[in-house]
């Protein structure tokens, strides 16, 4: 008999140094199980593993339904699953749950939330100004050239905050103009560094850098949200703004321009061109409010028709 957490902390084992998934993977399977173990009850981790059955899982498939959204629910469901077919796998237990079990989660395609220009502007005319304002050289200033330097490099390649904060100094290449991103699922691309302000803005940055930290940017996920917030604040009228806004803005922003939907598929790193296509549905919404506002039938007055 293996206990709850004795399964769980067996099969992280083998994510991690057998699967080789990667952090932010197995951060969220330590979160979805975790879940899934309070879900069950006090005591439930030093529990039989053996013992949890279809019914369990129909209680806790409930519980997510009422609780979450589609994109959560399909991942945390995902993440039993795998946890399930281990153990199967392994004979820890002699059938899984999820056999034949029939889960149909309708994901609604929300469409992805996007900036407008003047609110890209506005962020970047914040951050320069307040380098502008400061010591060279002091360390306020040596922050805000950090900034502007992930601010320039989020929207020039539309990478996520996660794939930024990952950076190591080696992956950028100013020289030939790129970048080497690695992706979901250890996959990498090659991304090039148009426009001169990123340029600009990663040759200061590593001027100022640390050589020995190994990364380009020695910064979290949450410091990038921080400051975005901050320069938001007071660039762009304090709307709300996220790292992942950048990466949804530059692509629609391609597709407006012409850039063919297979280039943007190759900068974004998506694997499949379904994933890129929504970017398609943006630029049809922006498209169609841009022709509602300023289409003359609005200027035709009612009776004078025919």
């Amino acid at each position: 008999m293996r206990t709850t957490s004795e399964s769980i902390g067996l099969f992280l084992f083998h994510c991690q140094y057998e699967k080789n998934l990667t952090e932010k993977t197995l951060k969220a399977y330590r979160t979805d199980l975790r879940q899934f173990v309070e879900h069950l009850g006090r005591g439930a981790g030093g529990a039989d593993v053996a013992a949890i059955g279809k019914d369990v899982i129909r209680g806790y498939l409930k519980r997510l339904f009422e609780s979450y959204r589609p994109r959560s629910i399909k991942r945390k469901i995902a993440t039993l699953k795998a946890f399930f077919s281990y153990l199967e796998y392994e004979e820890q237990i002699e059938s899984n749950p999820f056999r034949k079990l029939r889960i149909k989660v309708d994901r609604a395609r929300e469409l992805p939330r996007t900036m407008s220009l003047e609110t890209v502007s506005g962020i970047f005319r914040a951050a320069y100004a307040d380098k502008a304002a400061l010591r060279r050289g002091s360390g306020g200033y040596i922050r805000c050239v950090r900034d502007i330097a992930v601010l320039e490099l989020l929207f020039a390649t539309g990478m996520r905050v996660g794939e930024l904060c990952a950076l190591r100094s080696e992956d950028v290449d100013l020289g030939a103009g790129n970048v080497r991103i690695t992706g979901k699922g250890r996959r990498e691309r090659i991304v090039p560094l148009c426009g001169v302000e990123v340029t600009a803005a990663l040759t200061e940055h590593l001027r100022y850098a640390d050589p020995s930290c190994g990364h380009l940017f020695r910064i979290t996920d949450q410091q990038v949200r921080s400051f975005l917030s901050r320069y938001a604040a007071r660039g762009a009228a304090g709307k709300h703004v996220t790292p992942h806004m950048f990466r949804h803005t530059v692509a629609t922003m391609l597709l407006g321009n012409g850039v063919d939907i297979r280039n943007i598929q190759v900068l974004l790193g998506h694997s499949s061109i379904g994933v890129t296509e929504i970017y398609a549905h943006v630029n049809e919404a922006c498209q169609r409010k841009a022709i509602a506002s300023a289409h003359p039938r609005g200027d035709i007055e009612e009776g004078r028709l025919g």
